[in-house]
């Protein structure tokens, strides 16, 4: 029989002074290197959804009280992602508005000390609830630690407000449920209920933890634990208040709660997103992903330590299974070891069976790291107990999760802050060749400040060559920084090329050495990361000024435009307009003020009636626009509005904030859709 019998859960003064300093060298720690990381693909995204439920709770609550950015957000009515949950999101879009933080960097920043705070919330909880499992803090320091040293989930904690902030709510939900069913009363089941609202709403994946619940308080009722008015008034109350809370926190469900939360619970099984994912040296499709998509990138991403104790506790609970049968457990702590079983296996088999849209490795389905690193710490435990008696193996236990400690340790210290392209040994070398990598763009910022640091033009330009928000990384840079470098499109002619091999089709770099030189390359453990080349020939690169000053409408109405043809390319239609300069004057792609130069486009109907608005499509100048030269610009139009048979496309230039070029007598270049 393998039985682990809980220790006292009364804590002592060393207990609580050890545990302080444990977690006050973790805060501080955090406090140190929040401001160290980029800003992800859909961070920006992630905090205007944010925003736009706020902008929809003040129009209906203070509609006096909506002033400053938070005017400008989307209407909830037509904002794409509205399914989304925003229990985090709208918060931070609140308390960014209540402390006046307005300039760019300082938003995220402060969104990531939020998340890093969150995600400490997180670790704690994580703490609660080994100690409450098994009664020995001294285990439940050591399986924080390794909780914690994962270099991936380490570095996600800092900036990931979708899928770590999920995780860290899932893991307060566990806690919360432990104490519900250990014992019930209202405040435990107040404070489960709000957890577990909180958690659906930052993601509707969360209605495990209702679930889980129910099922577990079922159980007991079952076994004779809960009298049967005891049972009712518990999982009431409980269903009806997670229910309140769930709605009051979603402005989505506001209007129509039932319809909409089946809607978000559909669009969560049949995500909206159809493109591709590197697996395995493979390009596929993200809707058609093999059943081991998801195991394998817990396998290759995990500490290797961590998966061999996740499965010895997955067997310890299969063992406790097989020999209780239909009693199940014996004991709380044999309870939690099915739960905590059931709340990794049974997502992983339905994630599995069920093909849903996974992309960007694992991400989506990280809360199952707090179950996974519950099981290893099961298996833990239960190694410890198979070895007390012997010295010589007790000590090599012991050196063997030290020295893994050490491992994850000096990983994270070494590849900082780009720990979240962690892979173990498992997935052998040329990682990018095999698995995106950094498909995040989290080592953006490390490129631009490598070149900022180097190259001392007052404008740098630099295009990617690769699938990753070169621009939104700016975002994290102060103003100056910002100023400086130029992020210009595929088809402009740059100083600098990057690239982090994400969705390319030819990761052979010698293919830029013909045009260019190897200026940096970035490596961790040996692996290459991004790489950013130099044009060798000054000359070609186009040239990008900034003007200090607004244009007048005489100097402006020397700019003129023509069309040159279109083109379909992947199922989208390439528009092409060339901008032509008759003066002696040159026009800068860029301004300091804060009002340049770009083309703008819109659809008109047969009769002339607009379609869409000026302001839904405009596009920056490519380069410099030389006197008595000209450029083409290459415009990608809506392509089911370019799919009519009938009307036009109207395209004009504006100088932002100033003036449209048909209000100054500068007539719309206008395209028919059925030529």
């Amino acid at each position: 029989m393998i039985y682990i019998s809980p220790v006292s859960r009364i804590y002592d003064r060393r207990d609580i002074v050890l545990c302080s300093i444990f977690f006050l060298c973790y805060l501080l720690l955090g406090l140190v290197i929040y401001s160290d990381f980029g800003i992800p693909w859909d961070e920006p995204i992630q905090r205007i959804t944010g925003g736009v439920s706020v902008k929809y709770i003040g129009q209906i609550l203070a509609p006096k009280l909506l002033t400053g950015k938070i005017v400008g957000f989307p209407e909830l009515s037509s904002w794409m992602d509205r399914d989304y949950g925003v229990a985090f999101e709208a918060p931070l879009v609140i308390l960014e508005h209540w402390f006046s933080i307005h300039d760019e960097r300082d938003v995220y920043l402060f969104r990531h000390l939020a998340t890093f705070l969150f995600s400490y919330v997180g670790a704690l909880a994580f703490f609660g609830i080994v100690r409450k499992w098994f009664g020995d803090y001294r285990l439940a320091l050591v399986a924080t630690l390794m909780f914690i040293l994962s270099p991936r989930m380490f570095a996600e904690s800092f900036y990931n407000s979708k899928d770590i902030v999920f995780m860290a709510g899932f893991t307060v939900a566990i806690f919360t449920m432990m104490s519900l069913v250990e014992r019930p009363g209202f405040r435990q089941t107040l404070t489960h209920a709000f957890a577990t609202a909180f958690t659906i709403d930052l993601r509707v994946t969360g209605i495990l933890i209702l679930a889980t619940t129910l099922v577990v308080i079922t159980v007991k009722l079952v076994k004779g634990e809960y009298r049967i008015w005891h049972f009712f008034r518990v999982t009431g109350g409980y269903t009806a208040l997670v229910a309140t809370f769930v709605i009051a926190m979603f402005p989505f469900l506001w209007t129509s709660p039932l319809e909409n939360f089946i809607t978000t619970c559909k669009n969560m099984l049949n995500f909206r997103w159809d493109g591709h994912v590197l697996y395995l040296g493979k390009v596929i499709l993200a809707t058609a992903l093999p059943w081991h998509y998801l195991t394998t990138w817990i396998s290759v991403t995990t500490p290797p330590l961590y998966l061999v104790l996740a499965m010895t506790g997955i067997m310890i609970a299969l063992w406790q299974l097989a020999r209780r049968r239909l009693a199940l457990w014996g004991s709380d702590t044999e309870m939690y070891n099915l739960t905590f079983m059931a709340l990794l296996v049974v997502p992983v088999i339905g994630i599995s069976a069920i093909a849903t849209v996974l992309y960007d490795g694992w991400r989506h389905m990280y809360f199952l790291y707090t179950p996974l690193m519950l099981l290893a710490t099961l298996g833990l435990k239960t190694i410890i107990y198979w070895v007390r008696d012997r010295r010589i193996l007790s000590a090599l236990v012991a050196g063997i999760v030290a020295c893994t400690l050490l491992i994850n340790a000096h990983w994270i210290w070494s590849a900082h802050p780009l720990q979240n392209v962690y892979f173990n040994f498992l997935v052998g070398g040329d990682w990018k060749s095999k698995f995106s990598v950094d498909y995040w763009g989290l080592s953006n910022r490390d490129a631009l400040d490598y070149i900022l640091a180097n190259d001392d033009s007052s404008v740098i330009s630099i295009r990617a060559d690769s699938a990753t928000p070169l621009d939104r990384s700016l975002m994290i840079f102060p103003t100056d920084a910002r100023e400086r470098i130029v992020v210009r499109g595929s088809d402009s002619i740059t100083k600098y090329v990057f690239t982090n091999y994400r969705q390319v089709k030819n990761r052979n770099d010698t293919q830029y050495l013909i045009d260019h030189e190897l200026f940096h390359q970035k490596t961790v453990a040996g692996e290459i990361i991004y790489s950013i080349y130099k044009r060798r020939d000054a000359v070609l690169i186009d040239k990008i000024t900034r003007t200090t000053r607004e244009y007048t409408p005489d100097e402006f109405s020397a700019l003129s435009l023509n069309y040159v043809g279109k083109s379909q390319q992947q199922g989208k239609w390439v528009v092409s307009i060339e901008v032509s300069n008759s003066s002696d004057l040159n026009f800068s792609a860029l301004s300091s003020i804060g009002k340049p130069i770009r083309i703008a486009w819109r659809f008109v109907d047969e009769q002339g009636k607009p379609l869409t608005r000026w302001d839904d499509a405009r596009k920056d100048l490519r380069k410099d626009i030389d006197p008595m030269q000209s450029m083409v610009i290459k415009l990608r139009p809506d392509p089911e509005k370019m799919s009519l048979k009938a009307g036009w496309l109207e395209v004009s230039l504006v100088q932002d904030g100033a003036y449209w070029a048909h209000d100054i007598g500068i007539a719309p270049l206008r395209i028919p859709l059925n030529e």
